[in-house]
């Protein structure tokens, strides 16, 4: 493996050689040597080093602490501070830098390689769950559907995404502050859920519909997926939904179901004015069979569409539930890295020997898919104005003819079938 390029910055010339050496001789590349905060600056820019080993107290008019302000200003690289003595004044004012460890002169081997290590493996981390935040971000924020993720005991939000945020009417602030899920939905909605939250921590996964009260009142029905996040105990930490407003595919539902019906009712009057010899109103009913026929196969066209985008959602949840454990995988290597540090800061641990130094970070980390497609289909603009002026007009000749609109008639199949040959 590739050794860390390190910056030494120490004013002392013997001092900063030795440093130098020993850390050539454990393998670490160290091209070069800064004696003054200017001149490391300067050498940050050039070298670009993965590490800055740098002395708070310096010749010239810059100390150790302002060199590394300026440089980590422009470019992430972590530094640690070497320093002679104590000092709480610097010592506050390292710390606004952000520093990934100190080492207090003299120091020894172990130290030096363990401080090192620690700050490369937790700079690593840190790099690596910026990246994750970020894709993970931008992935739950491209869905077309609303992403929450609460404590069910504390009723605290976790996480959610804009679209939940949007559509809602709420701030981040308000949603942080809210009660989950109590806040956003009706007692009725609630009661109906417990049943689907007790199949979620049984089965792993549950579906519920409930209607999402927005800040202005406004009530979205949407169909949630939801699904358990556990620790490592097994108990439930968190719950993570999706959901999507389904109100459009109510509607094309509702639509596609009231064709369905008026192609049965006017088959059967196109039947019932056949066989009363009236062949131009059974003509007439089957023509509107027909005209209904073409609105139902677009209808049920743009139906399937919602059900099949819907069906995403099992998938969606599933990327979702992995995007946020390995971003509390992350947080976790970084706060226990955080407290090793904080650790060899107050105490020696020199019991431990040279072979339990930490291991380092991976690179990168495998990135999580998490875009979902588009819906495939929108609703059709229809003239139901005239399809209604229509309707009206046909249902004042069936009762002119004895028949009565949406009275159930027994037909049979082969009369149809004349019907439909008539009507050609």
């Amino acid at each position: 493996m590739k050794k860390a390029k390190i910056l030494v910055v120490e004013d002392e010339a013997v001092i900063a050689k030795e440093l130098q050496l020993r850390l050539q001789n454990k393998g670490y590349d160290v091209p070069c040597i800064s004696m003054t905060g200017e001149d490391a600056i300067n050498k940050a820019r050039e070298i670009n080093p993965d590490l800055l080993l740098m002395d708070i107290t310096l010749i010239g008019s810059m100390d150790g602490i302002e060199a590394a302000r300026q440089i980590r200003l422009k470019r992430d690289i972590p530094v640690i501070y070497l320093s002679a003595y104590t000092d709480k004044i610097l010592s506050e004012r390292a710390k606004e830098t952000g520093p990934f460890g100190y080492l207090s002169k003299p120091f020894s081997d172990y130290d030096l390689l363990n401080t090192i290590e620690m700050a490369l493996y937790k700079h690593n981390a840190e790099k690596a769950l910026r990246q994750e935040k970020e894709f993970t971000e931008k992935a739950i924020n491209s869905q077309i559907d609303t992403f929450f993720v609460f404590n069910p005991v504390t009723g605290k939000a976790i996480r959610w995404n804009n679209k939940f945020r949007d559509i809602s009417g709420y701030t981040d602030d308000e949603i942080a502050d809210l009660k989950a899920p109590d806040s956003y939905y009706s007692p009725e909605d609630l009661q109906n859920a417990a049943a689907t939250t007790e199949e979620i921590i049984s089965k792993g996964q549950g579906k519920v519909e409930m209607s999402l009260i927005c800040k202005d009142g406004r009530r979205v029905l949407n169909e949630y997926i939801a699904s358990p996040i556990k620790d490592e105990e097994g108990n439930l930490k968190y719950i993570i939904s999706i959901g999507r407003d389904i109100t459009e595919r109510k509607m094309a539902e509702k639509k596609v179901n009231a064709l369905k019906a008026d192609i049965e009712t006017y088959t059967n009057h196109a039947i019932s004015a056949s066989e009363k010899g009236d062949e131009a109103l059974a003509i007439e009913c089957a023509e509107h069979v027909a005209d209904h026929e073409a609105n139902l196969e677009t209808e049920q066209s743009l139906l399937d569409g919602y059900l099949s985008s819907e069906a995403s959602l099992k998938d969606n949840i599933a990327k979702a539930k992995t995007s946020v454990r390995r971003m509390e995988q992350q947080i976790d290597q970084v706060k226990a890295t955080e407290s090793v540090q904080k650790a060899q800061v107050a105490v020696s641990t020199r019991h431990m020997g040279a072979n339990s130094k930490v291991k380092t970070a991976l690179d990168s980390l495998e990135r999580i898919k998490a875009k979902q497609e588009q819906r495939n289909a929108e609703l059709a603009a229809a003239d139901e104005r005239a399809n209604e002026e229509n309707d009206t007009s046909l249902d004042a000749k069936l009762k002119a003819a004895g028949i009565q609109p949406g009275a159930q008639v027994r037909g049979n199949d082969k009369l149809a079938q004349i019907l439909a040959a008539k009507k050609g």
